[in-house]
């Protein structure tokens, strides 16, 4: 209490209550003209799921697209790896997502072959494939993306064509390249089956990264406490069109306008980016 003496009263006032902290607010979305990105809570058939959204306007015409990997050709063992910045850092990105399963350095089992995967996989600065001959064997999916930022899928990566017959059949250029496994939609159909999962696919709940179509968007998804099985739930929420998993678990990572959403995880060996510079 505080003594205060008016005349020759004396009045006993109470202390001043001390300010209020200042409440600290996490966005939960952030939306540019050509791109957003948005934490999300989904209810599907198989329970309820957190989701980090990256929605990007294809028809942005300021828009390159890019694949990178850390290593310029095949490479067998002591791969070259980085986190998911550098990758977007280096074309000059605001947005990217982690690529395909590889063989990280923190698993005993891949003692020989660190940072080696066997997806093929473009580079779009280098102008070259990692894994062209194992993708003659690849039965999962392939997304491909053009001049125009137009998006071309392959069910099994082993129908590819080839770079010359595609620049050909399409009158276009390739600017980037991935592929992994397994395709969640085709043609707004799960198609996913467990039978093709490994045990971890189909039980072990973690972070799930996935890449997504529907319209004029391409999405970068990274659902949470969640199965492979569950991210193809999660895309059927969203009405996707087409989509294919990545890699997961401790590699997820997404990054939007010079923030992590996601991760940063562990390095890797190849990323998906965006970005609205041209890089050579």
């Amino acid at each position: 209490m505080l003594l205060v003496v008016l005349g020759t009263s004396i009045v006993w006032a109470a202390p001043a209550a001390p300010a209020a902290a200042a409440t600290v607010v996490t966005p939960t979305s952030v939306t540019t003209p050509n791109s957003s990105w948005r934490l999300w809570t989904v209810q599907t058939p198989r329970g309820k799921f957190t989701a980090n959204v990256v929605a990007i306007n294809l028809q942005n015409p300021k828009l390159h697209i890019y694949t990178l990997t850390g290593s310029a050709s095949d490479c067998t063992n002591n791969c070259p790896v980085a986190p998911l910045h550098k990758y977007v850092q280096r074309v000059q990105g605001f947005a990217g997502i982690n690529g395909s399963y590889f063989c990280p350095y923190d698993y005993a089992a891949c003692a020989g072959q660190y940072g080696s995967y066997y997806w093929m996989v473009y580079n779009s600065v280098r102008h070259t494939f990692v894994n062209a001959f194992q993708n003659k064997f690849n039965k999962g999916p392939l997304v491909a993306f053009d001049t125009d930022n137009h998006w071309h899928f392959w069910r099994e990566a082993k129908d590819w064509p080839g770079l010359a017959a595609f620049e050909a059949q399409y009158q276009t250029k390739l600017v980037a390249e991935i592929s992994n496994g397994p395709a969640l939609i085709v043609n707004r159909q799960v198609v996913v089956k467990s039978s093709e999962l490994d045990t971890k696919q189909r039980t072990a709940k973690g972070n799930r990264s996935g890449l997504g179509f529907k319209g004029k968007n391409v999405y970068l998804i990274v659902a949470s406490n969640a199965t492979v099985l569950d991210l193809a739930a999660v895309m059927d929420y969203f009405k996707m069109e087409y989509a294919i998993n990545l890699d997961g678990g401790g590699s997820s990572a997404l990054y939007y306008l010079g923030k992590y959403r996601v991760g940063p995880g562990r390095n890797i060996p190849n990323a998906l980016l965006f970005s609205e510079n041209l890089v050579q």
